[in-house]
């Protein structure tokens, strides 16, 4: 399943290419899964500000890896320069991904980071949606809700903030 098109460092897990990337992380023995919106430009020898915050958050929690998903794996700083509609193939790809993960790497808790940017395109609740039913796990955490109820992502959340469960199928039902 590894995907490794580059020259990845030991310890790294790397599924992706420059245009999307399914998974990034330095998984351990009790992993703190991360899912976002959608990847930026991090990679193993170039974390950007949110691979750095959650580093400090895995610390914190006392976890020793953690693996970053996103409900859409196309690569862009700006979700605004998401695609109006998904692509099926990379849609069932990143679901592909993560069942993989899940199957292979011991999940401690589920980190939603997704921020208020799931409302920037329709399909991106059905892709959280997906998701949820690809990871068995009930163990779904925040740091923190928006005021429209969206998990705030980790760049918006004081480091102090703590994690908090997280009824994420509750949350999906709102949407209905």
């Amino acid at each position: 399943m590894v995907e490794n098109n580059q020259n990845i460092p030991e310890g790294w897990l790397y599924i992706g290419d420059e245009k999307v990337r399914y998974a990034l992380g330095e998984p351990g023995s009790c992993n703190l899964l991360i899912v976002g919106l959608n990847p930026s430009t991090a990679t193993p020898d170039k974390p950007d500000p949110t691979i750095k915050r959650v580093r400090k958050i895995v610390d914190k929690e006392k976890l020793n890896g953690w693996i970053m998903i996103n409900l859409y794996p196309m690569r862009t700083p700006k979700p605004s320069e998401l695609p109006p509609a998904m692509d099926e193939e990379i849609s069932k790809r990143n679901r592909e991904v993560i069942k993989w993960i899940d199957h292979n790497y011991p999940i401690g808790r589920v980190y939603a980071a997704w921020g208020t940017n799931i409302e920037k395109r329709g399909y991106l609740v059905d892709e959280c949606q997906d998701i949820v039913d690809s990871i068995h796990s009930d163990q779904w955490f925040v740091r923190g809700i928006t005021k429209n109820g969206h998990p705030k992502h980790p760049l918006y959340v004081p480091y102090e903030e703590k994690m908090e469960w997280f009824p994420v199928q509750d949350y999906l039902w709102s949407f209905e």
